[in-house]
C-alpha cells in the first residue's frame, strides 16, 4: 500500500477516533457545547472534517521527528490509543470540577508513560508540538463560535496535558504511515548479505 494511501487512511481514522472521543467524553459530559449545525446528539458534524485535518497535520508535522523510531506493532498502537482514550475520559469526568487535579494526574501519568516508552524524546517533542498547536487551534475555532468549553477559559488548562497523552499514538501512527520513506530505505538483512562486496 502506498504511503499516501496510508496517510489518508490514518488521517481519516485518527481524526474520526478523536471526534468520537470528543463526542463521548466532552460533549456528552457537558465539558463543552457545540453551536454550529448540522448537529447529531449535541455535536456539530463539522468536527469530523476538522479533526481529520488536524490528524493529517499532526502526522505531517511529526514525520521528521520520528525517523529514528521503530515501527510499532499493532497491539502497541492499540494500547497507546486506548491510553489516550482513558485520559480523554478522565478529563470528561473531573476536568470541570477539579481542573487542578486533572492537570496533576495527566502530567504525572504522562511522565510515567514517557519513562516506559521506547521513544521518549520523540514522544515529548511531538507532545509539545501537538499540545501547543492543538490548544491554539481549538482556541481559534472556539473564537469562531463552533463550540465553547464550560468555564471562563477559552480552552481549559488541562487541554495541553491531554494532547501530551495523544503523542505516543501520534508517534506510532506516523511511523506506520512512513511519509518520509524510512522503511523503503532499509535493506533487509538477507538482501544485504546477498550483495557482493
Amino acid at each position: 500500500m502506498s504511503r499516501w494511501v496510508r496517510f489518508v487512511l490514518a488521517a481519516v481514522g485518527g481524526g474520526t477516533f478523536i471526534a468520537v472521543g470528543d463526542h463521548l467524553f466532552h460533549v456528552r459530559t457537558h465539558v463543552l457545547t457545540h453551536f454550529w449545525h448540522p448537529r447529531w446528539d449535541g455535536q456539530t458534524l463539522l468536527v469530523y472534517p476538522l479533526f481529520i485535518g488536524a490528524a493529517a497535520l499532526m502526522i505531517a508535522a511529526a514525520t521528521p521527528l520520528v525517523r529514528g523510531c521503530a515501527r510499532p506493532a499493532a497491539v502497541r498502537l492499540a494500547v497507546e490509543a486506548g491510553a489516550f482514550y482513558l485520559a480523554y475520559w478522565f478529563t470528561g469526568q473531573v476536568g470541570v470540577r477539579y481542573p487542578g487535579w486533572c492537570v496533576v494526574v495527566l502530567l504525572a501519568t504522562f511522565v510515567g508513560r514517557l519513562l516506559l516508552d521506547d521513544n521518549p524524546r520523540a514522544v515529548l517533542l511531538v507532545g509539545i508540538m501537538i499540545g501547543i498547536g492543538g490548544c491554539l487551534g481549538e482556541a481559534a475555532v472556539s473564537e469562531m463560535g463552533l463550540f465553547r468549553y464550560v468555564g471562563r477559559w477559552l480552552v481549559p488548562f488541562w487541554l495541553l496535558p491531554l494532547y501530551l497523552h495523544g503523542a505516543p499514538a501520534v508517534v506510532g501512527l506516523t511511523r506506520v504511515v512512513d511519509l518520509a520513506g524510512v522503511d523503503d530505505a532499509v535493506v533487509p538483512a538477507d538482501a544485504a548479505q546477498a550483495v557482493p562486496a
